[in-house]
């Protein structure tokens, strides 16, 4: 009866927990809230980052970015989102919709977010809105 206790574990259950893991991984959505205090970016196969407005030390706008590699989390033709590197900023975490050219730069605790919006105009008010609650 043991046998049979272990083979379940290992040909059901166990596939089963990864099969499940997968999926949710892959249909979790990419998601940016800006809240009063923080912007909070939601990635597949990332834990949440939360950038609070009082850690940012520099923030610039910009209209080239090399993405660089993909470290971990998405790169799906719609967003690049998650952990990449580049040479500019070597490490970094991006939440990037790729049909925009417009990239907010920010600097917070030592480490580089690359960030837009929907739209050139979103980012652009996004950038406004990030410079006055970071003062």
């Amino acid at each position: 009866m043991k046998k049979h206790s272990v083979y379940a574990l290992i040909y059901v259950i166990f596939p089963l927990i990864i099969i499940i893991f997968v999926i949710s991984s892959f249909f979790t959505p990419v998601k940016m809230s800006i809240e009063d205090e923080q912007i909070t970016l939601t990635v597949p196969q990332c834990s949440t980052t939360i950038l609070k407005y009082k850690d940012i030390s520099n923030i610039k706008i910009c209209s080239n970015l090399n993405v660089g590699k993909k470290e971990k989390g998405v790169n799906d033709g719609k967003y690049y989102a998650g952990y990449f590197s580049n040479e500019e900023y070597n490490s970094y975490f991006a939440f990037i919709h790729c049909n925009v050219n417009k990239y907010i730069i920010i600097t917070s605790n030592n480490y580089t977010y690359v960030i837009n919006d929907t739209t050139i105009k979103k980012t652009e008010d996004l950038y406004e809105n990030i410079v006055t609650y970071s003062k």
